[in-house]
């Protein structure tokens, strides 16, 4: 028997051995993925975007506990936006064999470039910039999140015809993006009946530009009738070409693509708009493939944390980034890729499950909508158009949502709606016009606070601004967490300007609250107003929260200015923002009634944090507990044969708690379920007061055995 231990633990030893021995031969712990942009010099903005997206999902999935997280290292390389530089770049990391994908490049060029190499050398890469679709085309070492040129260019054909533009002016560049975007949208133009008045192609070296955008503006501004002018251009044409087209003070129609939606766009905006914010850039329309405020739930969590980590706005490039970075650590789980033996069969195996992300069945869920690829590697996902004010970028108020097909929809509603223009077509997926309305809520009073039955009542205005024929949608609007139904009646402002309707309605309502005490008397409360329109749901309505630059109008009201009519509180904080709100409704389907599928609605919320004034409740919830604590202290000299002293000392001090606890309940109402932090203070002052009762009644047994055994 002890012979037969001896030969397993040797074995036991042996496998050990040999293991730790071949680990760092055959094994690599580390999952190492090469990040290349312009990470210095003039595009350094983007490429900078491009690394805070990245890590920042890379946080997310280590705060998730996610394994692979902790495995993944960044290996970042500066291509400085150029061709040549990228081919350089991606030869060093096709033949590192540590690396197991490439996230980047930034442009297309770049892309194209690189992705020659990429795939003769087997290494997969994902792009969350580059739009060209000769990224891809023959290319199944190459995948896109970003939709391509055509994709674009297809939105932006049909949200002009859907504004009723019929003619464009089109100034372009002759590197590839322009040229992409301008033959692209050429297509879309003769399919929707859309006249190209003149176009114009300049040249992308800056020793030429200039001379080119002279000759085209001035022809430009010859024309009577040039239409909307389509800028077909990267950020630093597009920023010159602003500032020489409002030069005149000509009010020009102007749209354009992605590229003006980045950090590199507005660093050479500031340039010319010096300290006015906005005269050149204010309302030109732009296409984005993210705007934050539209983005929904999870749009929203990743600005707030992009925002707590840099302090800063993210653009459409950050956002593009972790997402991509999502995508990727979720072709590494799937393919079972946790650590290295074999890094071209690793590579292969990372490029085989992206192919696999094939349709909506097998998507990743992106931060706008579910990311999956085509049979090139490319994707379709819904892109958003917005407006700028004062360099900010705002949505714009009409957006198109891809379709849920499980909603009930016919051929014929379809075919109705297509013929209306609120459905379009753009590769393989059906779109649906989404609009969008802004909204504010202008507190006046807050008039009461019931604690005992959870409500509060509160006087405020709500205001709606909205395109002419949506400005009839909020009349029906729902508050989901009134007290009994409120109708907003006859708006008491009722403005229409441009093709744009403004109305103000007042309210005065009881809404519902759960509140926390558990903190008392240290707790804050927020009292909300939610609305939301119980019939639209949100791929056919959003609401958005109007900050005034938008409506123009003064929105603000300062918190010191408003009636307070709540005795004991003070008004901490309000803030405002749209979340999604979900109910499951049944599927009609025969023979299945136990089907449901969930609908999702844009509810807009108020958020009133108020405090307590609470000075005087501090002193009457914790003195007693201090008082009783110094008695307790007197108690320990009191000698224990004064067993009498000591009872009725701590019979005293056990009283008296129990009043002032029993005070402390009816200060915040009976019907609390749930033990405040005071509480665990009051049970914590039983205890203290019990050991001594104990001790005492101890020792005064002990002596009295003593003296009658003596």
């Amino acid at each position: 028997m002890k012979k037969n231990i001896i030969t397993y633990v040797s074995i036991a030893v042996a496998i050990i051995c040999v293991s730790l021995l071949l680990k760092p031969i055959f094994l690599q712990d580390n999952l190492y993925i090469a990040v290349i942009g312009p990470m210095k010099g003039e595009d350094s903005p983007n490429g900078e975007e491009m690394r805070r997206g990245i890590q920042l999902y890379l946080d997310r999935a280590k705060k998730e506990k996610n394994f692979l997280a902790g495995k993944i290292k960044l290996l970042f390389f500066d291509d400085e936006d150029n061709s040549r530089r990228a081919m350089e770049i991606a030869t060093k990391v096709a033949e590192d064999e540590r690396v197991i994908l490439v996230l980047g490049h930034l442009s297309s060029s770049p892309c194209i470039a690189a992705g020659a190499i990429y795939k003769k050398e087997g290494i997969p890469s994902i792009t969350g910039s580059a739009t060209s679709e000769f990224v891809t085309t023959k290319n199944d070492w190459y995948f896109s999140i970003l939709p391509t040129s055509e994709v674009q260019t297809g939105f932006i054909a049909h949200y002009l015809k859907k504004r009723e533009k019929k003619s464009v002016s089109i100034i372009y560049t002759d590197d590839s993006y322009g040229y992409d975007l301008y033959t692209n949208f050429i297509k879309y133009s003769e399919k929707l009946g859309i006249e190209i008045v003149k176009s114009w192609k300049v040249s992308n070296e800056k020793d030429k530009l200039d001379s080119d955008l002279k000759w085209a503006i001035t022809e430009l501004r010859t024309i009577k009738e040039p239409g909307v002018i389509f800028l077909a251009t990267g950020s630093f044409e597009g920023a010159k070409i602003l500032s020489m087209l409002n030069y005149s003070g000509t009010n020009y129609s102007i749209i354009c693509p992605d590229s003006f939606a980045g950090k590199k766009f507005l660093k050479e905006i500031k340039k010319y708009e010096g300290e006015s914010p906005g005269c050149y850039s204010n309302d030109i329309c732009v296409l984005s493939p993210f705007i934050a405020d539209i983005a929904g739930h999870e749009g929203r969590l990743f600005r707030k944390d992009f925002v707590n980590k840099y302090y800063d706005e993210p653009t459409w490039i950050a956002a593009m980034y972790y997402d991509a970075m999502h995508v990727a650590m979720k072709a590494m789980e799937k393919a079972g890729v946790s650590y290295i033996t074999n890094i071209r069969d690793a590579r292969e195996k990372i490029r085989k499950t992206l192919k696999g992300f094939l349709g909506p069945d097998n998507s990743v869920p992106g931060l706008s909508g579910n990311i999956y690829f085509d049979e090139n590697g490319n994707t379709n996902r819904t892109l958003a158009f917005g407006m700028y004010s004062k360099q900010k970028l705002y949505p714009t108020f009409v957006q198109y949502q891809e379709m849920d097909m499980n909603l009930g929809y016919t051929s014929s509603n379809i075919i109705s709606d297509a013929l209306q223009s609120k459905i379009i077509e753009i590769g393989d997926r059906r779109m649906k016009i989404s609009n969008v309305i802004y909204t504010n809520i202008i507190i006046n009073e807050i008039k009461s606070l019931n604690i005992d039955e959870s409500k509060y009542n509160i006087d405020f205005e709500v205001s709606f601004l909205s395109t002419e024929d949506t400005s009839g949608m909020p009349a029906l609007i729902k508050f989901s967490n009134s007290d009994s139904i409120i109708k907003l009646g006859k708006p008491i402002l009722d403005l229409t300007k441009d093709g744009y309707t403004l109305k103000t309605y007042h309210v005065d309502g009881t809404f519902n609250i759960d509140f926390d005490f558990r903190k008392y008397p240290f707790d804050k409360q927020k009292l909300f107003i939610k609305f939301y329109h119980p019939y639209l749901q949100r791929n056919s309505l959003i609401f958005i929260h109007d900050t005034g630059e938008i409506s123009k109008q003064n929105n603000k009201r300062d918190i010191n200015k408003i009636v307070n009519a709540i005795n004991g509180w003070k008004i901490e904080n309000i803030k405002f923002y749209e979340d999604i709100i979900k109910y499951n409704l049944p599927l009609k389907v025969q023979n299945s009634p136990d089907l449901y599928y969930a609908v999702n609605y844009s509810q807009c919320n108020a958020e009133i944090e108020i405090t307590r004034k609470h000075f005087g409740l501090i002193f009457q919830v914790y003195a007693p507990i201090l008082l009783i604590i110094v008695v307790l202290f007197i108690l320990y000299f009191v000698p224990y044969d004064k067993f009498g002293a000591r009872i009725t000392i701590i019979m005293g001090a056990m009283v008296i708690t129990a009043l002032y606890h029993l005070k402390l309940n009816v200060l915040i109402g009976l019907k609390i379920k749930y033990l405040i932090y005071a509480d665990y203070a009051y049970l914590a002052l039983y205890i203290f007061i019990i050991i001594p009762a104990l001790i005492s009644v101890y020792v005064y047994v002990k002596k009295r055995v003593t003296s009658v055994r003596e």
